[in-house]
């Protein structure tokens, strides 16, 4: 039994400046690395919808435009709608239902879960024959896809090092954008197929890739130690931890976080986690609500809805199906280069605005 009362010179290891030594590990960064993948195979599947109400092939195919006229049909704003917010409706359910498995089964079951529904949603979206699948399969492809922000971002916080919680944290953040971009540049290379019907199943099909991938490395993958000490697991806890720490001069700091761990987690026992809990205790509430404003407001800037419906809204500039879908490019591919510099400047020594380095308030603002 590890000692709960760390030694103070021990403790103070673990407040080392980030990229020292004593919090990196290789080890720790690949994990993290991979479990990021899953925020990837979400902003894929989330993306491609815009690229792919760009593609006329699918305008035709789904009947969303007539035929001899090109011109949209009747439903074609309200089948447009559906098949861009019914990935959302699925999200709800999702990131609601991945807080049990989490708690119940474990980090890596919700990784399972996860990219079960996504493989099962892409590959039906992928085939779907006529509007009605299609929407139906964007909701089941939104239930797996977008569980996987919640679920990656609580695994990667516990295993990655206490002063490097927010670089490690923020790979998920450059992931989302990275899968943003690979859906957009997708829909634009496949614009140039032979095959209509290949120009918007392809792309589409392309997002079976991130889920598969996530489910080929579970078995690398390792459990959450926190969530191991509490099932009384403090052995297979214990073994991850120094694990995540090999490769260090000593393993002091590996020693006092699983002693803190350890701790946290006979105190956190004793808590009531119910939702009820959640927000009828003023502490809890007062957290619950911050952190649904910080999405709230993220999602209010209406960045989802100008990447859904971009081709949409160019097109009705003059713009052609081509144009419309390089414009898409160029718009998300910004993106990726902010969040790759946020969170370099995450681990800068200095650095003025940072989640690592300076608090968490800031780096929002």
């Amino acid at each position: 039994m590890v000692n709960m009362h760390a030694p103070a010179k021990a403790v103070n290891l673990l407040q080392t400046p980030p990229g020292s030594p004593r919090q990196f590990t290789w080890y720790s960064f690949r994990i993290c690395f991979l479990v990021a993948l899953g925020p990837l195979a979400f902003g894929y599947s989330s993306s491609i919808i815009g690229s792919t109400l760009g593609q006329p092939s699918f305008r035709l195919y789904m009947q969303l435009v007539d035929p001899k006229t090109f011109e949209p049909t009747k439903n074609a704003p309200q089948l447009e709608g559906a098949m861009s917010s019914m990935f959302f409706a699925g999200a709800v359910c999702g990131v609601l239902g991945s807080s049990y498995v989490l708690d119940k089964w474990g980090r890596r079951t919700g990784i399972l879960c996860c990219s079960l529904f996504s493989i099962l949603g892409s590959v039906m979206c992928c085939a779907a024959q006529d509007p009605g699948m299609f929407i139906a399969f964007r909701f089941i492809s939104g239930l797996g896809a977008n569980a996987f922000v919640p679920v990656c971002g609580v695994y990667s916080s516990e295993l990655a090092p206490p002063s490097l919680r927010g670089f490690f944290g923020g790979l998920n953040g450059v992931m989302i954008l990275l899968g943003y971009s690979l859906a957009s540049y997708m829909g634009l290379a496949f614009f140039h197929a032979s095959d209509p019907v290949v120009q918007w199943r392809a792309p589409l099909g392309l997002a079976l890739v991130p889920p598969t991938l996530m489910l080929l490395l579970l078995p690398i993958l390792p459990e959450s130690p926190r969530w191991l000490l509490m099932q009384d697991r403090f052995e297979d806890a214990e073994k991850i931890v120094h694990k995540l720490h090999k490769g260090r001069e000593e393993l002091d700091s590996g020693r006092v976080e699983f002693a803190l761990m350890q701790g946290q987690a006979e105190q956190d026992k004793t808590m009531d986690s119910s939702w009820k809990a959640l927000f009828s205790q003023r502490a809890n509430r007062r957290r619950a609500v911050i952190a649904m404003l910080i999405g709230i407001l993220g999602q209010a800037s209406g960045v989802t809805v100008i990447n859904n419906f971009s081709p949409l809204i160019y097109s009705t500039l003059g713009f052609d199906p081509e144009e419309t879908l390089i414009l898409l490019c160029g718009w998300i591919t910004g993106g990726i280069f902010a969040s790759l510099i946020g969170n370099i400047l995450r681990v800068a020594n200095g650095a003025e605005c940072t989640t690592d380095v300076c608090n968490r308030r800031m780096a929002h603002g």
